[in-house]
């Protein structure tokens, strides 16, 4: 499958989950960070739709609401798993398979099959990094926050 039908096929199944919560559907998927399942494409195109984010997986999603498993498991025809709370977390949640359109997106975006939507942002934290470094009197003028050297 190519990249621009992945793209399509992608979209058109994050659709349909957020139509399944009350959502809007999308144009495009939105930017995002690889490797990051917090800045992930796919869980930020939920957070219009979603009151508390969800955090997606390379095969997974996980979400605090039932009711908004339970209507994503019913869009995608997907298994739905009960977590009890752990140690030190207030709440329990619910792990949701998601379909292979998503996982195989996922991967791709992840080597970078994606360039359009890697957030532009620069890399916060390498920002962080060079500041707590400068703040102890320490240049870091070699690190660039991209895999290019110098």
């Amino acid at each position: 499958m190519s990249t621009e039908d992945l793209k399509r096929q992608t979209l058109q199944t994050v659709n349909r989950g957020i139509v399944s919560l009350g959502g809007d559907p999308l144009s495009d998927l939105p930017v995002g960070k690889p490797k990051d399942g917090d800045r992930c494409p796919i869980r930020r195109a939920f957070d219009s739709a979603l009151p508390i984010p969800m955090y997606v997986g390379s095969s997974h999603a996980m979400l605090q609401n039932h009711g908004d498993a339970l209507a994503l498991k019913r869009a995608w025809g997907t298994h739905l798993k009960r977590h009890l709370p752990m140690p030190g977390k207030p709440r329990e949640g619910f792990e949701i398979s998601i379909p292979g359109v998503l996982k195989q997106f996922i991967v791709q975006f992840d080597v970078g099959d994606f360039p359009e939507l890697v957030d532009p942002a620069p890399n916060e934290d390498l920002a962080l990094m060079k500041g707590g470094a400068e703040a102890l009197g320490i240049v870091l003028d070699h690190l660039s926050g991209d895999s290019q050297s110098a």
